[in-house]
């Protein structure tokens, strides 16, 4: 396989592509992990090394031939699940900088170039991510995830991020980091359905000091294996994290905002895969916890005969990918 690399802008050359170290865990991914190793090796700032963690895969991951212009290496490991692989690969890390890749999803060929850009402006952020577009299990466009498109590089402190957790403001496949202190000593906790929430919770709470890129440069697949339709066991991960974390050190004004959110994004979750009395019961209460206009309009939404809901959405797919493409094909080279 031949993979054309455009030149990497001179101004970020300083902080070497070749120092980012990319962790892949894949569970049975199909032909997902080699779109994603792909995506990879189209960077304008390739990185150094990718680990692929096959996390007990059935029949064991084998990515198409390269040759790849990263070194490309192999873990495996029984069963375990994504908190564990992601920790080990954060085990064999050896570099100055980390970025994660869920084995389902897809970066833009300038992520990393932007995000080596961006520590490079701010020298003291040490996570810097980015936004999304969201994309089906085919991989056509369906709609965008929370931000913009402003191409400016902007602060995310912690509240900010508690706010949009629930919406995916920053989930693995986003960042770039750096490692340091402000790291969790003790990697992800698998012991949380939602661990990639926790993990970042305490790096802020370590004082990491985080940006993002304001343009889409990560394709997010939602399709029946996410945890995003898996809605009650992410419910169950959001209460935790919010009682045993969020609350005790925010407040319950800022958990009662972070409950009224997650119960409304769990319940478009219901509704998106089609559970229609669960969908109304979690809007339901999404309203009477003040999330407002958009959990009543997925409750009307939810409430519609099915033939006609299926018609309204795919018709807000169709227009809200039209524009997620649009976004993604037009992401401009750093200045």
């Amino acid at each position: 396989m031949e993979i054309s690399q455009p030149m990497f802008c001179e101004k970020a050359s300083n902080l070497a592509a070749s120092q980012v170290t990319v962790v892949i865990p894949a569970y049975n991914p199909g032909s997902f992990l080699d779109e994603a190793l792909r995506s990879v090796a189209a960077q304008t700032a390739p990185p150094g090394r990718v680990i692929v963690i096959d996390d007990g895969s059935d029949p064991p991951v084998r990515p198409e031939a390269g040759p790849w212009p990263f070194q490309l290496d192999f873990l495996r490991l029984d069963h375990a699940g994504q908190a564990a692989a992601r920790n080990a690969g954060l085990a064999a890390w050896t570099t100055d900088l980390i970025a994660f890749l869920d084995a389902d999803d897809v970066w833009h060929p300038l992520k990393l170039e932007w995000q080596l850009v961006a520590l490079i402006r701010h020298p003291t952020a040490a996570c810097v991510g980015c936004r999304a577009i969201l994309i089906d299990g085919t991989g056509h466009c369906t709609g965008l995830g929370p931000g913009g498109n402003s191409a400016r590089i902007l602060p995310l402190d912690r509240t900010s991020f508690i706010q949009g957790a629930a919406d995916g403001i920053l989930v693995p496949s986003m960042v770039l980091m750096r490692r340091g202190p402000w790291l969790p000593p003790g990697g992800f906790d698998g012991a949380f359905h939602t661990e990639d929430l926790v993990y970042f919770d305490e790096f802020f709470a370590r004082e990491g000091e985080a940006m993002v890129v304001d343009l889409p440069l990560l394709k997010r697949r939602m399709h029946g294996g996410n945890l995003t339709f898996a809605y009650r066991n992410m419910l169950r991960g959001y209460m935790k994290w919010l009682k045993e974390r969020v609350e005790p050190d925010c407040g319950p004004v800022v958990a009662g905002r972070l409950h009224a959110r997650l119960l409304l994004i769990c319940g478009l979750s219901a509704l998106a895969v089609g559970n229609g009395p669960e969908a109304r019961q979690l809007l339901r209460r999404a309203l009477a916890a003040g999330a407002g206009g958009k959990a009543l309009a997925g409750f009307l939404f939810a409430c519609l005969g099915p033939e006609i809901a299926s018609v309204v959405r795919r018709g807000r797919h169709a227009m809200a990918g039209r524009m997620a493409a649009r976004r993604w094909s037009s992401i401009p080279r750093p200045s």
